[in-house]
């Protein structure tokens, strides 16, 4: 008797883990690269609890958020977004107080929150605007898996930092 209800014990531990060893319900692979690759599960719909407690965003183009004194506009190619390598466009505008050119630096971070990871690089900045029309293209933005994904964009002017973020939830 002692030995089966060390044997359940044994088991409720293996299981207690295995259901709590993600943030997400979601099966793992950790590679020993650093990656992390998720199986899908039969039936389970990633985009129904990744994004648990986040306002997720209706993707558009041109979708807007404001920035400090600037409204920026976020629109994908290809469109609509979806989990996979896109070309984000950024295009900017400034209230009356502010000005485009006062803007130094623009960075693009994605990261997907349930997960605790975004992709290699994480990160893309650039120093330089489009003048023409107040815009620049982040190219090959790596959204590898479906998923809830949050996308900050941070302008930099002297020391103030300003960020639009963007949640999207997207599919395969």
């Amino acid at each position: 008797m002692l030995k089966k209800s060390m044997q359940l014990v044994a088991l409720l531990i293996i299981s207690s883990y295995c259901f709590t060893a993600c943030d997400s319900e979601e099966s793992h692979e950790h590679k020993h690269d650093g990656g992390h690759q998720h199986d899908e599960h039969m039936g389970h719909d990633d985009t129904e609890d990744t994004c648990e407690g986040l306002t997720v965003d209706m993707y558009m183009d041109g979708v807007t958020k404001e920035a400090g004194d600037y409204t920026v506009s976020l629109t994908a190619s290809p469109t609509p977004i979806d989990a996979g390598n896109s070309n984000l466009t950024v295009s900017l505008t400034a209230t009356d107080v502010a000005r485009i050119s006062d803007i130094s630096a623009v960075k693009i971070t994605a990261w997907m929150p349930a997960h605790e990871h975004g992709p290699t690089p994480q990160e893309q900045t650039e120093l330089e605007l489009s003048m023409e029309n107040n815009s620049l293209v982040f190219e090959d933005v790596d959204l590898f898996m479906p998923g809830c994904w949050k996308i900050d964009i941070e302008l930099t002017t002297g020391e103030n930092k300003d960020i639009a973020s963007f949640i999207f939830s997207l599919e395969g």
